[in-house]
């Protein structure tokens, strides 16, 4: 078993915080390798329907920039422009 820190959190009572939330993540990302190939795609935003990619979009804070957009192609770009620059 690896080293570790007990810590305690003042006024958190009976819940969570960021602080926690933060300790938490940084702990099991020391004890868990990272393996690529775990990683779950999405899926290929060609594929999706017009209503998904809305939904895609929505759900990774793009909305702003799909404002304007009206093709399907347009929002597709977006989507595939978005995962690209997660990606590098």
């Amino acid at each position: 078993m690896g080293s570790y820190e007990l810590k305690t959190y003042n006024n958190v009572g009976h819940s969570i915080s960021g602080d926690i939330l933060r300790d938490v993540t940084a702990t099991i990302a020391t004890l868990i390798p990272h393996d690529t190939a775990c990683i779950v795609q999405p899926k290929d935003p060609t594929l999706l329907t017009v209503k998904e990619l809305m939904k895609a979009i929505k759900g990774h804070g793009l909305a702003g920039k799909a404002v304007g957009l009206s093709e399907k192609h347009e929002l597709v770009k977006l989507l595939t422009d978005f995962y690209a620059s997660k990606r590098s």
